[in-house]
């Protein structure tokens, strides 16, 4: 026969209170099953646990001897119950995200802000870096989801969110800065400053650019969006940054449309095909898509 928790809990509730009926209310049994669970406990073991008689229930020496293990066994099972059940409800737990540093700089401060006040005893760790770094910690489960772009990865998932518009950012002396708009064409062969090539936003931009046969003559390559707007307002060059920059960029900078090819830069939430989501993961995940679907239509309505 095997012993289940329920021989466990109907042992402990009689040992505690030496009688049958008080014991079968307190676990929510009928006496007649309780004293079946019993019996049951005794013959697995071989040897009575209790003496019994039409008015006194005692621990026989071998009961007394088995109580403590069996009162520790079934506080371990609710114990452990007990843990799950606060990871379960946000008293615990641990997310990491993975982000490109302009994510995590712009969109992450604000979503762990908010999560962070309504689940103030879980841990969020953040790590930023570039898209061979997002896909490694991704893979190896250090992250349990990242906001960044499409990463062709066939065991990463890619839930897209919003697109974001390449705009050139030009000194206000420059030849095209009075325009409106500009094809890629037309300042190709012009060195500019733009972010690296291990970045998601540098690689949509060189194979839409690689379609129609062209490429970037890149002076300087930096991580980041706030250091390629620097450098133009230092005169190093033109500068390609994401629309959505604008609103940092230095006052004597002119930023200017680009088009033939339009070039959109999507945004989204990845995660491993295969994973299974930690319950605090799972409510970060959730917050994630939502404020960020907030600034899609935000950015549409504007």
């Amino acid at each position: 026969m095997n012993i289940e928790l329920k021989h466990f809990r109907a042992f402990v509730a009689v040992a505690r209170h030496l009688h049958f009926a008080t014991a079968a209310r307190e676990i929510h049994v009928s006496q007649p099953t309780l004293s079946l669970l019993v019996r049951q406990l005794e013959e697995a073991i071989g040897t009575p646990l209790f003496s019994r008689s039409t008015r006194h229930v005692a621990l026989t020496g071998m009961g007394r001897e088995f109580l403590p293990r069996a009162d520790q066994a079934v506080n371990a099972v609710y114990s452990a119950v007990s843990h799950m059940q606060d990871y379960v409800h946000l008293k615990k737990g641990k997310v990491t995200i993975a982000a490109f540093p302009s994510v995590a700089t712009r969109l992450l401060p604000g979503i762990v802000s908010k999560f962070k006040r309504a689940n103030p005893n879980v841990t969020v760790s953040i790590l930023d870096g570039i898209a061979d770094f997002i896909v490694e910690r991704l893979q190896s489960g250090a992250a349990d989801f990242a906001i960044a772009s499409e990463l062709n990865e066939e065991d990463l998932e890619f839930i897209p969110i919003f697109e974001d518009g390449i705009t050139l950012l030009l000194g206000k002396d420059h030849d095209l800065a009075h325009r409106k708009s500009v094809a890629w064409r037309e300042f190709i062969g012009e060195h500019v400053v733009t972010v690296s090539m291990e970045t998601g936003i540098r690689q949509t931009i060189d194979e839409a650019l690689a379609k129609e046969g062209l490429k970037l003559k890149a002076i300087i390559e930096p991580q980041m969006i706030q250091t390629v707007m620097a450098l133009c307002e230092a005169g190093i060059g033109p500068g390609i940054v994401l629309s959505s920059y604008l609103q940092d960029a230095p006052p004597g900078l002119v930023a200017i449309k680009v088009r033939e090819p339009v070039i959109r830069h999507r945004i989204g939430i990845i995660k491993r095909t295969s994973t299974v989501l930690t319950p605090a993961a799972s409510a970060l995940f959730s917050l994630t898509a939502e404020r960020l679907s907030d600034t899609a239509s935000n950015r549409i309505a504007a």
